[in-house]
């Protein structure tokens, strides 16, 4: 009996010294797991666009197998400059679960918390960090690499018509500074009537005018719709630069009866080549003899200030923007110069 007894504390105490490999005294799991696996449809070389942000990216990742049976994991899906190694990650998605989804828009704000260089190209570091439930341990899947440039997060507003005005859901172009957006509209004939929107489906919190001051907005409910005195339209069209700054509340409009081609590849920056515009393609263009070198597009003949002028779109090809760098002529000859301001980027097309 003593025999049996002797032989029963052995196999006890070998048996607590095997669990002790995968278990601490206390119920709290070692390291000794096998980490996660992160697979993604985010690509490398990602450039941010806004005109992207509803853009969706998965990102899977396999259990943490720590060898026993366990109560469930906590993931947490991280991002790191590669400079930071994961110092201070930001925390992309936390769940229990082992897949995750993310627009282009969220990715983006999450990009903007760490310490990026915007407009340019950066070394980012994606894992998983796996903890088991009551347990202190991690365990981290392989970092994967991207290079990703970023833009500065701001929210995306929609500039929607009413009424009688031109009916539409305008993305307004945030790739301007501050908490500024813009648009350009088109209101042809036309009164304009618009209200400013996060959701273009939505109208509860739309942001509309807050008196007869044209340029003051609010979200209260009962907000005006917002318009613009029209009397300095030209008869055939009536082509608007409309501004909205969100942190203000405030609004500013500019009616652009001409775009013209102005620099040294036409003359020089006190004149210049009228455009000319057409309503059914929406787009301004012109075609004249051009030398080598810069030029912008101006408005309204305004060479001295050139308050609202079209250069170099520095993010998208074969783009303007307003108040960007030179635009350059590269072969001398005939050329038809051709832009779109519908939708931003704002396109421009040299033929």
């Amino acid at each position: 009996m003593k025999n049996k007894i002797i032989s029963f504390l052995i196999i006890a105490v070998a048996l607590f010294v095997t669990s002790c490999d995968k278990e601490e005294i206390g119920g709290k799991l070692t390291i000794d797991a096998t980490a996660p696996v992160l697979t993604t449809s985010l690509t490398d070389n990602l450039v941010i666009k806004t005109s992207d942000y509803s853009s969706q990216f998965t990102f899977e990742w396999t259990p943490a197998d720590y060898g026993i049976q366990t109560a469930l994991c906590n993931y947490q899906l991280e991002v790191d400059t590669e400079a930071g190694n994961f110092a201070k990650p930001v925390v992309l998605v936390s769940t229990t679960g082992m897949t995750a989804t993310m627009t282009l828009k969220a990715l983006n704000a999450k990009l903007n918390l760490l310490d990026l260089t915007m407009y340019a190209s950066n070394v980012i570091k994606l894992r998983v960090n796996a903890t088991a439930a009551g347990s202190t341990s991690h365990v981290y899947s392989a970092p994967k690499t991207f290079h990703i440039t970023p833009i500065p997060y701001k929210e995306i507003y929609y500039l929607c018509g009413v009424g009688n005005g031109p009916i539409g859901k305008f993305l307004m172009n945030s790739a301007v500074s501050g908490s500024n957006y813009e648009q350009y509209v088109d209101c042809t004939n036309q009164w304009p009537n618009f209200f400013i929107r996060t959701n273009p489906e939505e109208t509860t919190g739309q942001i509309g005018l807050t008196t007869d001051d044209l340029t003051k907005l609010s979200t209260a409910s009962g907000a005006y719709n917002i318009w613009w005195n029209n009397t300095d339209y030209t008869s055939g069209y009536s082509y608007t630069l409309f501004k909205f700054d969100s942190k203000l509340m405030s609004c500013t409009w500019t009616v652009i009866k001409q775009f013209s081609i102005c620099g040294p590849a036409y003359s020089d920056w006190n004149s210049g080549l009228d455009m000319t515009y057409d309503k059914v393609s929406d787009t301004w263009s012109v075609t004249g003899n051009f030398k080598v070198g810069d030029f912008k597009i101006v408005a309204n003949h305004d060479y001295a200030n050139k308050a609202v002028s079209l250069g170099k779109d520095e993010i998208n090809a074969n783009a303007v923007q307003t108040g960007g760098a030179n635009l350059n002529i590269a072969t001398a000859g005939s050329h038809t110069i051709t832009i779109s301001l519908k939708t931003y980027p704002y396109s421009i097309n040299i033929q």
